[in-house]
């Protein structure tokens, strides 16, 4: 029997088709199959514990006095989610092996597959467990030979079963990050395929990552700003999220240490258009996934306004609303991609130094099918108050369409760049000079 083996490819022409710059152009695998690795994985991930007394027991007592399965699911999630610390190793990086149970309640830390095991065990005592589904970096990883290295993510997926309700469903959960609000899985791994084996879920190995939020999406935010006689800004900006804002600030403000955060609120503030200097931040529990998830900060700009030059004009002092990019001409029968629904509101008010006026910009309204945009500016003494509210309620609109949202766009980013121009008030008649 040889020991070397030499392979030559002659490649004359590449296929037309576009590749992840991740992906390598061959690959080997010792799995005969995407089946046969879902079942060598399954071995590992979900051996047979020889005792499950302390895991069942720390399952009745977390849901001794809830009757709805689902609700108990939930419980589950958000005890190993927040109670179990998340060590940070690559998926795999253990070979899939996991430590027991017992041994992850002791110590309080576990990794994403420990953590599946945990769920798994935890749910066993009023259910029937939890599918592991693992995914990676490319969007259909069925398309690649079968190997273990094309995985960066595990997801917990529990199925729910309702008494008396003949189809049941399933929740797709990511324990790992901690914070992340029950059934929300992050932007990036929504849509592609996990390994999840057949289990009930489908007659394939593979699954498709839900692409949509267990709730509607919003982002609230109000300001309050005052401007002096010597042209300096403070203001005081409020957030209140929920949807895929919301997941990115509230990982972010769990994992950075508290005497940091005023870095991550100026990053926040530059990236909405506020150039001041944070003074001051707070947010909610980061913990607290039952309410969107609110961040507050203050900041003062010095020269906001150089009072010499005339005309004063000054932007409105919101956040700019996200906007999708715009799109190339698709195919006839392609689709542009608008993301999840999502509601925008945005108000604030201003106030000017005595003496000090303003002309407001003209409002806009703009409406289609599939999204909706409103802007009302006005001034009153010296006291400006602005709104935008942008409200998108279609994921996907045909590519036909590829004018007519051009034009929504283009729209709004007109709005985005209106300014108020702002006056010195004239003094009343009787204190003229004769």
């Amino acid at each position: 029997m040889e020991a070397r083996h030499v392979y030559r490819w002659n490649i004359g022409m590449l296929p037309n088709a576009e590749f992840s710059s991740s992906q390598t152009d061959i690959s080997f695998s010792t799995a005969s199959s995407w089946d046969a690795l879902a079942g060598k994985i399954e071995l590992i991930l979900k051996p047979q514990d020889s005792t499950v007394s302390d895991t069942w027991k720390k399952a009745s007592e977390l849901t001794a006095k809830i009757p709805d399965q689902a609700q108990k699911v939930r419980v589950i999630y958000d005890f190993v989610s927040r109670k179990i610390a998340t060590v940070d190793l690559p998926v795999g990086a253990t070979g899939f092996r996991t430590r027991t149970p017992a041994d992850v309640l002791a110590t309080g830390y576990a990794t994403s597959e420990d953590k599946f095991r945990l769920f798994n065990s935890l749910t066993k005592y009023f259910g029937s467990g939890a599918v592991a589904a693992l995914t990676g970096s490319i969007d259909r990883i069925s398309d690649l030979p079968p190997c273990p290295s094309l995985f960066a993510e595990l997801l917990i997926v529990a199925p729910i079963f309702t008494e008396g309700v003949s189809e049941n469903y399933w929740t797709w959960v990511d324990p790992t990050l901690e914070v992340a609000p029950f059934g929300v899985i992050p932007a990036k791994l929504r849509g592609r395929e996990a390994l999840t084996g057949r289990l009930g879920m489908s007659e394939s190995q593979f699954s498709i990552v839900p692409t949509s939020l267990p709730f509607a999406s919003t982002q609230r935010v109000k300001t309050t700003s005052s401007l002096s006689a010597s042209g300096t800004l403070t203001a005081k900006v409020s957030y209140e999220l929920r949807g895929d804002n919301e997941l990115l600030l509230r990982v972010t403000f769990h994992q950075t240490p508290t005497e940091k955060q005023k870095e991550i609120a100026q990053y926040l503030a530059l990236s909405d258009g506020f150039r001041g200097k944070v003074t001051s931040v707070k947010t909610s529990d980061p913990y607290d996934t039952d309410k969107p998830f609110e961040v507050e900060y203050e900041l003062t700009q010095e020269k906001f306004v150089d009072w010499s030059k005339q005309p004063v004009r000054i932007p409105v002092l919101l956040p700019l609303p996200g906007l999708p990019e715009t799109p190339k001409k698709p195919a006839a029968d392609a689709k542009i991609e608008l993301g999840p629904p999502l509601e925008v509101d945005l108000r604030g008010t201003l106030r000017l130094p005595p003496g000090m006026t303003a002309q407001s910009p003209p409002g806009t309204s703009v409406k289609r099918d599939y999204a909706s945009f409103t802007a009302e500016y006005s001034s009153k003494a010296n006291v400006l108050r602005f709104s935008r509210r942008l409200n998108f309620v279609s994921q996907n609109i045909p590519g036909t369409r590829f004018v007519d949202f051009g034009a929504f766009l283009h729209a709004v980013q007109n709005d985005q760049a209106q300014l108020f121009v702002l006056e010195k008030s004239e003094p009343p008649a009787s204190a003229k000079p004769k």
